[in-house]
């Protein structure tokens, strides 16, 4: 019997191995099936992109044509292209002005009076397009800019931050600020909530949707080891050519919109990424405005405090107190109250990042 009994423990221990890494693969299977979800979105959105471009606006090319004849600039070829999402671009085929900027003289004032938006060439260069020719692109400009400043400070049982932080622009005109918080703190939380923001910047960045960039993050995670890997994910876009902000929040705190006369608070109360196979995000879009002022935390901020149940409250009047519209100050004036408002004084207990970010309009 207890030979019987061995042999029976081996075989149920090898199915149970069996089992555990059928799991695996079907998981495998799943985060190759999302991530070729993801391409087919964008190789579609491509497509899409490129059956509207054939649809030229033969009435604005015209006149643009015509115009710029007026102005005595030969252009040997106009394309207006409206882009998904109804954003104008610009091509233009033109004799070379050998140096005397007509794109920034004439061309973009007289292409912004017939399209009725404001068009620019940016920061581009006219480049040969063979033949003696000059190419010339102008794409919408942005109604916003954004200045961002961050302030950090590790848990005083470590010198390594476990939270993870970037700001960057992304296509057409997008911007992103992402937070993330990894379990924990010290080196194991700082990969966790890196390998987050590195995921973000390089899907967002190559022109995946939100919903496939977190489900394919969430199943990363998930199969990255048999340890439990967990991090949270606030992640706000801004879109500068329309003005809107899309908040996603993933296991995130709250975050804070400073206004000229409120501060409007966001909250959300879902799980960290890395937890369950069906992840569930919580999002918010909102206007901004000029002067605008966005204010991401991470937990370690808002659970050091001893203000309690009380605490977005506080977090929020703070912010509406101080006067500045510097987002590097705003961050560190954030960090130092709430350090001092630390409930076991300078020994707190969990990682701090502070990221603020101001919107504001160029003058064109």
């Amino acid at each position: 019997s207890d030979k019987l009994i061995k042999a029976a423990e081996q075989v149920y221990r090898l199915y149970k191995s069996n089992i555990r890494w059928k799991g695996k693969l079907v998981e495998s299977r799943q985060l190759v099936a999302r991530q070729l979800h993801g391409v087919a979105g964008v190789v579609s959105q491509l497509a899409g992109e490129l059956n509207i471009s054939i649809d030229f606006k033969g009435e604005l090319e015209d006149a643009i044509s015509h115009e710029l004849d007026k102005e005595g600039i030969r252009a040997k070829e106009v394309l207006v292209i409206e882009k998904a999402g109804g954003s104008l671009e610009v091509n233009i085929s033109k004799i070379p002005c050998e140096g005397h900027r007509e794109c920034i003289r004439k061309v973009e004032k007289i292409v912004s009076k017939i399209v009725g938006k404001k068009m620019t060439s940016g920061n581009s260069f006219c480049r040969s397009a063979g033949k003696g020719l000059c190419a010339l692109k102008l794409t919408e400009a942005l109604k916003f800019r954004v200045s961002t400043g961050v302030a950090r400070k590790a848990a005083q049982s470590g010198d390594i931050c476990g939270d993870s932080y970037t700001f960057t622009g992304l296509p057409d005109g997008k911007y992103m600020l992402a937070l993330s918080d990894g379990m924990g703190m010290g080196d194991k939380a700082a990969r966790e909530s890196t390998a987050v923001i590195s995921l973000l910047e390089n899907f967002l960045g190559a022109g995946f949707d939100i919903d496939t960039t977190i489900g394919t993050i969430n199943s990363i995670l998930m199969l990255r080891s048999q340890d439990e890997i967990f991090a949270t994910a606030d992640l706000c876009i801004i879109d500068l050519v329309k003005g809107t902000a899309d908040f996603v929040k993933i296991g995130a705190v709250t975050t804070y919109i400073k206004r000229k006369d409120e501060v409007e608070v966001i909250k959300a109360s879902s799980l960290p990424i890395g937890i369950l196979e069906n992840m569930q995000s919580e999002r918010a879009s909102l206007k901004v405005h000029d002067g605008d002022m966005i204010v991401m935390v991470t937990d370690g901020v808002l659970d050091n405090t001893s203000e309690g149940l009380k605490v977005d409250k506080w977090m929020a009047g703070l912010i509406d107190d101080f006067d500045t519209c510097n987002p590097q100050e705003m961050a560190d004036n954030i960090m130092e109250s709430a350090v001092g408002a630390a409930s076991h004084g300078d020994d707190f207990g969990d990682d701090m990042t502070i990221m603020v970010a101001r919107i504001w309009k160029p003058v064109l």
